[in-house]
């Protein structure tokens, strides 16, 4: 080989070597770097964390192995109220207007004195069939939603029956309710793991309408709804990499999709899994894999990037998907699959 050739084969070695060596620098520099917030605590390591309640004495806490109360302030463990039961995924905890506690889980729904003792349980046939994903207590009754169905339970002289069921065959869309909230006269029914239209249906007194993709909403699973008033929603939506979230608002004409977000317009990820409005109004939005965004207010139509502070699992999260959430005196609880994360209120 000429000498013009070795130094021609020598240059371009040269710019290998030193192409490999910027890019390893890139993806060094690349890295993130998670800082580890000293007001991230994590109790229950490992355990999946499906439901939260405040009676303003004690937190209620759902665990997969069952139900135990903890310190409202510390989350040191007070009694261990149900280890029959199972509760995964969804589930959530209630308050009727008698004091009783109402749980649902993997078998129907329970009911509880403030003490633990049990006093109901309920389960199909006398409920639609599956696991309860979500309890609504309203003046009336017991609004209950489960994978076959949703059922209104009311009190009759000091005991609990079943007043209605509605199916896809008188109003529902789908059979799988994820989520029931009220707003004013209007009762929300979102909808999950469905084949077809999904998305929200809202029953207002005997009346019945409709908002699924077609009206806008970024994916036809209901996860989490927040009302800002009786004329604006939040509504996180999705299903694993897909969804984002969508705000709604009233208008003669009834409910619009008005705008949306998603991880392209500063969401984590576009799966949101929950959504929560704290008291001074900081709006925490969860994601399904992908950690949760504290907004300083919740986002409205001025809003065109979500923006905020980001939090995940390096930085002291239990994990990195936060299904429930409460605020107490002194700190916020976070509910995860892999645990339940005490978030101390900064001074």
């Amino acid at each position: 080989m000429d000498k013009r050739k070795i130094v021609i084969v020598v240059f371009f070695l040269i710019l290998m070597v030193a192409a490999g060596m910027g890019m390893k620098f890139y993806q060094v520099q690349s890295t993130p770097v998670y800082e580890v917030l000293d007001n991230l605590h994590v109790l229950y390591d490992g355990e999946e964390i499906s439901a939260l309640y405040d009676d303003g004495e004690k937190l209620w806490v759902g665990l997969k192995t069952g139900i135990v109360t903890i310190d409202r302030s510390t989350g040191e463990l007070l009694e261990v109220i149900d280890e029959d039961i199972t509760l995964i995924y969804a589930s959530e905890i209630a308050e009727s207007s008698d004091g009783l506690i109402w749980c649902g889980h993997n078998d129907g729904v329970s009911a509880y004195t403030k003490n633990g003792e049990k006093k109901i349980t309920l389960a199909a046939p006398q409920i639609p069939e599956g696991r309860v994903n979500t309890i609504l207590a309203v003046e009336d009754g017991i609004w209950i939603g489960c994978m076959k169905g949703a059922a209104f339970l009311i009190n009759d002289n000091g005991e609990w029956k079943v007043e209605k069921i509605l199916t896809p065959e008188n109003g529902l869309r789908e059979e799988c309710v994820s989520i029931i909230r009220q707003n004013g006269t209007e009762i929300w029914f979102g909808m999950y793991l469905c084949q077809d239209k999904g998305g929200l249906c809202i029953l207002d007194g005997e009346e019945w309408s409709y908002i699924g993709m077609d009206e806008g909403l970024a994916h036809r699973y209901i996860n989490s709804l927040v009302f800002s008033d009786e004329n604006t929603c939040l509504a996180g939506v999705g299903h694993t990499m897909y969804g984002g979230l969508n705000l709604l608002k009233k208008t003669e004409e009834g409910w619009r999709v008005v705008k949306t977000w998603t991880a392209e317009t500063g969401l984590p990820g576009n799966k949101v899994r929950y959504l929560y409005q704290t008291s001074g109004g900081s709006m925490f939005i969860t994601t399904e894999m992908d950690g949760l965004v504290i907004c300083g207010k919740a986002p409205d139509e001025t809003t065109d990037t979500i923006t905020g502070q980001y939090l995940v699992e390096e930085n002291g999260l239990s994990d990195n998907e936060v299904k429930c959430m409460l605020e107490s005196d002194s700190c916020y609880w976070l509910g995860g699959k892999m645990g339940l994360t005490r978030m101390d209120k900064q001074p």
